[in-house]
């Protein structure tokens, strides 16, 4: 171990004000300087300790109760750059905030009860943490951790890669977050918490985003509903492929896709275009295009099924209100019209599709009109037989 005297060493052995320590030792010295940089006595010297010039120190300086300990190449630990109670070790490390600290590889922390640590952190806000690479705390209370991540706003957090939390009492993590809101006041319309998923600070995007409002929105930064997931507008004849919400069968693999073309909410299932849509003035659409249909052939025979039909009246089991329904038995329909028939397994409740019905009836008309234009042609028949009758009866 070698010292530099400034003022000179006590009587008593112990390391006083004006002293300072550039030392190339073993673990030992280490541990005798650091517990004799902390006797009482060291409490009452008046002196303050001068650094100038790149070196390796150890010091504590009683005027301001600070200590630092490791290597510096500039001004780091200047008087000016030493804060009232504050500790910094490392490399050009910087605490010149009040009780603060810094440990690693230039950090700063100039906050009061700021704390930097890692490398070129900066902790400029009051009782601000920054960790990790070159992160920015600057709001009152908060925290930025990661790489390259700001917390800019009022008891905010940023983690990740390159994340920016500048809204009041937000949460971001991620990376390269949309960010903005107000740094020190609750807005309604502000994040409060966001998942970045942006490419660079010029493509900044969120997966994940909930406003202070409650509106949640993925894939969107600024959701004006409660509950908002944005798609890109596809024709009718495209498939979804993924888009929009997906309801998935995690037995089968099978989903149902509900998603959007220009005017019409759709649904569809397995990517399928086979499915249905709501259009924008409410109607609901099933999809029946001829390119769409295989194995074609005339429905036919449906008078006489519809005669055999039973239409009753009844209320659901359960029903407190004993509100009264109309309809059909689906056991019953099932041998004239299995088409209308539907189960999802073999123990399922059987359902009727009376969307379905409408073709039926139209058919039935069609069926029915072919019968009435036979009567008619027989009825035609019938007068012009009775009107040659009379014609003979007349001319005898």
């Amino acid at each position: 171990m070698k010292y530099r005297q400034v003022d000179k060493p006590s009587d008593n052995g112990k390391i006083q004000s004006g002293v300072f320590l550039d030392f190339i030792s073993r673990t030992v010295y280490f541990t005798f300087i650091f517990l004799t940089c902390f006797m009482p006595t060291l409490a009452n010297e008046p002196d303050s300790v001068v650094i100038s010039g790149q070196g390796s120190y150890m010091i504590w300086n009683p005027e301001k109760s600070a200590f630092r300990a490791g290597r510096v190449q500039g001004n780091s630990w200047d008087i000016e750059n030493i804060g009232l109670n504050s500790v910094a070790f490392g490399l050009n490390t910087i605490a010149a905030g009040y009780t603060s600290t810094a440990f690693g590889v230039a950090t700063n922390a100039s906050g009061t009860n700021a704390i930097a640590m890692g490398r070129e952190t900066i902790a400029a806000g009051v009782c601000a943490s920054a960790l990790g690479d070159r992160t920015h705390a600057s709001g009152y209370s908060s925290v930025a951790m990661g790489r390259d991540t700001k917390a800019s706003a009022w008891i905010s957090v940023a983690m990740g890669n390159e994340t920016t939390a500048s809204a009041y009492n937000s949460v971001v993590m991620g990376r390269f977050n949309n960010g903005g809101g107000n740094a020190s006041e609750w807005i309604e319309t502000d994040p409060l918490f966001e998942i970045g998923n942006g490419a660079s600070k010029m493509e900044k995007s969120n997966a994940f985003t909930v406003l202070k409002n409650g509106n949640i929105g993925l894939g969107n930064a600024h959701p004006a509903h409660a509950f908002t997931i944005p798609v890109t507008t596809k024709t009718s004849n495209t498939a979804a492929k993924g888009e929009g919400i997906g309801i998935i069968n995690s037995m089968s693999d099978s989903f149902w896709n509900i998603h959007m073309s220009d005017f019409s909410l759709r649904f569809s299932f397995n990517n399928s275009l086979a499915g249905a849509r709501i259009d924008k003035n409410g109607s609901f659409v099933q999809n029946s295009d001829i390119r769409m249909k295989t194995h074609i052939k005339d429905f036919d025979n449906v008078l006489g099924k519809l005669e055999s039909l039973k239409a009753i009246e009844f209320i659901y089991p359960g029903d407190t209100s004993l509100e009264k329904h109309i309809g059909f038995i689906a056991q019953d329909v099932l041998p004239l019209f299995p088409q209308l028939v539907l189960k999802d397994t073999e123990d399922d409740y059987l359902g009727i599709n009376y969307a379905g019905f409408s073709v039926v009836a139209i058919k039935a008309i069609q069926e029915q009109q072919e019968i009435i234009e036979m009567q008619k042609e027989e009825i035609q028949e019938l007068k012009d037989r009775l009107l040659r009758i009379e014609q003979l009866l007349e001319g005898n």
